[in-house]
């Protein structure tokens, strides 16, 4: 065997290696979501899709909003107020309006992520019922297709969208404004 070759089964071997994980995380969520979906369609007879969207904006919302918030809170722990200029400090209006602005900005993002990850689980949905003709265990099945749907996600995120993060991290800490983030963050 080549070099090329072999490098291109180790790089494989490689990424595999960082989807099986997210893979599993993915379908241990997908039940999650799955068993609140099913709740809120029985009770207010949604469609699927409008049902995953609003437990998805929730999820999504609550999980970005509890890092926004553990964010705040250690560096509130963290500062040394005898070090502060009070002049310079944050009134306590201030630091509402800070925590509120944040989490109208994590409210817009939960929505635009939660038709991302829809579309993610409408493919793993396809792939599901697609594997439904091969493959009869119903486990077996859903671990295939997680594996396919964040695999292909994956590659689409690595390639096209490897910005979105560091952008969601600048949008919702500091408003959008570049010019306020760290150094570091800009590299």
């Amino acid at each position: 065997m080549s070099n090329n070759n072999m490098d291109l089964i180790i790089g494989l071997i490689d990424f595999f290696k960082f989807v099986i994980p997210l893979a599993v995380l993915f379908l241990i969520v997908y039940s999650i979501l799955e068993f609140f979906q099913k709740k809120l369609n029985s009770k207010y007879n949604l469609s699927f899709i409008k049902s995953f969207f609003i437990i998805n904006s929730i999820f999504i919302f609550i999980a970005i909003l509890a890092f926004y918030l553990y964010f705040i809170l250690i560096g509130y722990l963290l500062v040394d107020s005898s070090a502060v200029n009070p002049d310079l400090a944050y009134t306590l209006v201030e630091n509402i309006f800070m925590v509120l602005s944040g989490v109208f900005r994590i409210l817009l993002i939960s929505i635009i992520l939660s038709l991302v990850f829809l579309s993610i689980e409408l493919f793993y949905s396809v792939v599901f019922d697609v594997l439904k003709k091969n493959i009869s265990n119903e486990l077996i099945r859903k671990f295939i297709s997680s594996i396919i749907t964040i695999a292909i996600f994956m590659l689409i995120f690595v390639f096209f969208f490897s910005w979105v993060p560091i952008g969601i991290f600048v949008y919702v800490f500091y408003g959008g404004a570049v010019n306020q983030v760290p150094l570091f963050l800009l590299i």
